[in-house]
């Protein structure tokens, strides 16, 4: 999958604006952003959301990691082009092991990411966003919708030719996930834009005194 992430990163921008911006705004709307935090992307693609971020935390520290090494490249260099006087990070990293101590993020965001990673590999990257994740911050998450018939009709076609880029539907499955690692639902909306279903779920920690 890094391979091919890596060579089709010139072109992720056109799918990103076709069809993520209206759930990248919903994300941000919900996540309680405040100027001066920690946050950090997983999965920054090709940047449009990360850039997104550092508008709205200029006096923060504005973290992204991907797969991809040259996506996470690509999007180090036009953010600092276009925040130059902003406090940025971008590395290469797998979303199942990430390089942070535990607390360290106030907001959190992955988008249209679990879809790609193997089936055993989701519960180990909800518990590393869990255990980066500050007390009372919030983790922000986009997933390919599946409330469209004929979409997941046309998804499952998608999936079978190129299942790197398409990966798999799973959003009905991560709210229970979400329980499993003690992340708590604030809040859960569904929106569509050109044909593509998203739901964004915004959740936080809780401890269970058990």
């Amino acid at each position: 999958m890094r391979w091919v992430y890596d060579r089709i990163a010139p072109l992720y921008p056109v799918s990103a604006l076709l069809f993520h911006t209206t759930a990248h705004d919903c994300a941000l709307r919900l996540a309680g952003i405040r100027d001066g935090s920690r946050i950090l992307e997983v999965a920054i693609g090709s940047g449009e959301l990360f850039r997104e971020l550092c508008s709205q935390n200029p006096s923060g520290l504005t973290t992204g990691v991907d797969f991809s090494s040259r996506m996470a490249a690509r999007t180090l260099k036009t953010t600092v082009q276009e925040f130059p006087a902003a406090r940025i990070a971008c590395a290469a990293s797998d979303a199942r092991s990430l390089p942070f101590a535990d607390g360290t993020f106030h907001n959190i965001f992955v988008c249209f990411l679990l879809e790609l990673v193997p089936a055993d590999g989701v519960v180990e990257a909800l518990a590393e966003c869990r255990r980066v994740l500050h007390p009372g911050g919030r983790l922000a998450m986009v997933l390919t919708g599946q409330d469209r018939p004929c979409f997941n009709l046309i998804y499952s076609q998608c999936t079978r030719f190129a299942p790197s880029v398409w990966g798999r539907q799973i959003e009905s499955k991560i709210p229970a996930l979400l329980q499993a690692a003690r992340l708590g639902i604030l809040h859960d909306v569904r929106t569509w834009q050109n044909g593509f279903p998203a739901r964004v779920l915004i959740a936080e920690p809780y401890f269970d005194p058990r």
